[in-house]
């Protein structure tokens, strides 16, 4: 391995021009200095003005005025990098000023691996939440996995408990990448991408190093794309989910990966119905609600599956009760579910 490895990290920049100055300096100010960041951008506001400015200023920060969507713009940053490793950052996000130095020591330490990756801090204006803290039950700083265990790791991929799914928080070997295609699936466009990028990411590796550290800051934005009230976002979802699912169908022991999709499935299912089609700031009325919600389902044969063959062990006592109320198609309890929901996310007893 070069003993200095050039490190590319992509950032989709889509009008993000509150939060992209924090963003850029956090890399900036990385104690490792052979990176090279590659700015995706697009958008109306000033955005494209700030990276521009920043690509001048710096040799190593390229403006690339290509984003059209958060897949594409990442795909076009891993075209573009010359590195030999590469992460993905969103634009209103941060890293830690030593995670790329505190990434290569672990590389030189395990050369032989493909994906390195490490968990994320939810920021809440002014709370700070490490949500995926020791959830595989590891205690030391580092753990590796060997091709066995990456298999082990891409069907946690679709466990929504082990916070696995992200396409931000890896490293990849470039050489491993492109050999694999280990790059975001251009018929998906947002939604669960991440989740199908993943899968594919860790199931292919021969080896693969966690990192027990929280490098990366996600801002949690409500006027953000992925938060917003938008029915129009679930073709998306049942584009990704469809895509996964026929991943699965080419792997080893594909019996395991399907009960972990079903599951996935589900609380997906259930976290659009209650941030989307029965949100209190969904206006429709409550008989349109459960039109809509219902047909969301009816559509889909992988939906109703899911629906019918998940198993509940996995489940806290609220999504059993929702998953219940879905297998009964009693649809209309759903409404006060998520006023409940949105009453205790104001309170602060519940943790979205």
């Amino acid at each position: 391995m070069n003993n200095k490895p050039l490190v590319s990290i992509v950032v989709p920049a889509y009008n993000v021009d509150q939060y992209i100055d924090k963003c850029i300096q956090s890399v900036l100010a990385q104690t490792y200095d052979n990176w090279e960041l590659l700015l995706m951008v697009g958008g109306q506001d000033k955005t494209m003005e700030i990276c521009d400015k920043y690509a001048k200023e710096d040799s190593r920060i390229k403006s690339i005025h290509d984003n059209k969507g958060l897949v594409q713009a990442r795909n076009s940053g891993y075209n573009h990098a010359t590195g030999e490793w590469i992460t993905y950052v969103d634009g209103d996000d941060w890293v830690d000023t030593d995670m790329c130095e505190k990434l290569v020591e672990a590389m030189k330490a395990h050369p032989n691996v493909d994906v390195v990756f490490w968990h994320y801090i939810e920021e809440l204006g002014d709370k700070t939440i490490d949500k995926w803290n020791s959830n595989d039950g590891c205690q030391s700083d580092l753990k590796l996995y060997d091709e066995e265990g990456c298999k082990e790791l891409a069907r946690r991929t679709l466990i929504y408990k082990y916070g696995l799914s992200d396409g931000t928080c890896k490293l990849v070997n470039m050489e491993y990448a492109r050999k694999y295609g280990i790059f975001h699936d251009e018929r998906l466009k947002q939604g669960s991408e991440g989740v199908e990028f993943s899968l594919r990411a860790f199931y292919h590796a021969k080896a693969a190093l966690y990192i027990n550290r929280c490098f990366y800051h996600y801002r949690y934005v409500p006027t953000s794309i992925s938060h917003k009230v938008d029915e129009g976002n679930t073709k998306f979802l049942a584009d990704c989910y469809k895509v996964i699912w026929e991943d699965i169908q080419g792997f080893e022991n594909k019996e395991a990966f399907q009960s972990a999709f079903y599951e996935r499935t589900v609380y997906m299912l259930i976290a659009i119905a209650m941030n989307t089609y029965f949100s209190p700031r969904n206006s429709n009325s409550i008989f349109k609600k459960v039109r809509h919600y219902s047909k969301v389902i009816n559509n889909s044969q992988l939906f109703k599956d899911s629906i019918k063959l998940v198993s509940m062990e996995n489940m806290d006592i609220y999504r059993k009760i929702v998953l219940v109320l879905l297998r009964l198609h009693c649809y209309m309890f759903l409404d006060p579910i998520a006023r409940a929901k949105q009453l205790m996310l104001k309170l602060g007893y519940y943790n979205y």
